[in-house]
């Protein structure tokens, strides 16, 4: 789809325009990834603003010395990145990398400039730059706060909400998370890893059977986890339902 249909369809553009949308789609260009695919990485020269039309992308960072990768998030379509690395003026801050298949309107810095400017977009990126400011926060906080195991039994909560199956006190994880993509949403190494993962087995938590991961006694499981510990991902936009996800509490290698 080209540039001009996939922003037009988008809420953070809605009141833009549609002459003004049209000069700036022709400034834009449409990157169509696949899962595993790497948009950008981090210290990179950064010449556009992202805007994700579809699918998820995940934010991370990488320190090949120590051998630790930090996800800082994931991002779902509809959403805006790089406009942070805009407004400094400054180089890519974090790589980014396809979750699944997703669909990118790279729109020219100059010519996002222009959007910016509208008084609808101005305050439509406002409230989005807040909630990001606070998930940020939130993530320096809880890895300063929180112990591995409780960060991972939240983690692992998040991701069966996004794609396994809930019963009536248990979820399937139609779609594991190893170990080394485990380590990454957590900033600790693998080996911090498979003991946590041994100690929630141990006390009936989770059940691994193959690829077959079942998280067991939900109800008890979010009656001990603080409440104010938020979900990993989230979609531009998304005030609310960030903040409510928990029933109203408040994959893969880098390459």
């Amino acid at each position: 789809m080209e540039a001009y249909a996939l922003l037009r369809r988008a809420p953070l553009f809605a009141e833009v325009d549609d002459a003004e949308l049209r000069r700036v789609a022709m400034r834009c260009n449409v990157r169509i990834l696949g899962a595993g695919d790497i948009l950008v990485r981090a210290g990179s020269p950064q010449r556009d603003v992202f805007y994700l039309a579809s699918g998820a992308v995940v934010l991370y960072r990488r320190n090949h010395r120590e051998d630790v990768t930090m996800a800082l998030g994931i991002l779902s379509g509809p959403a805006l990145f790089g406009d942070a690395e805009w407004a400094a003026g400054v180089p890519w801050m974090v790589s980014v990398r396809a979750e699944v298949d997703a669909t990118v309107v790279c729109i020219e810095n100059a010519a996002f400039a222009k959007l910016a400017q509208e008084p609808a977009v101005a305050y439509r990126l406002y409230r989005d730059a807040c909630v990001r400011h606070l998930l940020a926060n939130h993530t320096a906080q809880v890895m300063a706060i929180y112990d591995v195991e409780t960060r991972l039994l939240r983690l692992l909560l998040d991701h069966g909400e996004r794609v396994g199956q809930r019963g009536d006190d248990a979820m399937i994880l139609s779609e594991p998370i190893g170990p080394v993509a485990l380590a990454a949403h957590l900033g600790v190494n693998r080996r911090t890893i498979t003991r946590a993962l041994k100690s929630i087995e141990a006390q009936g938590w989770l059940v691994r059977e193959g690829e077959r991961w079942t998280l067991k006694r939900l109800r008890e499981m979010e009656g001990i986890l603080p409440p104010h510990l938020l979900g990993f991902s989230t979609t531009s936009g998304e005030q609310g339902a960030v903040f409510s996800r928990w029933s109203g509490q408040l994959g893969r290698d880098d390459s």
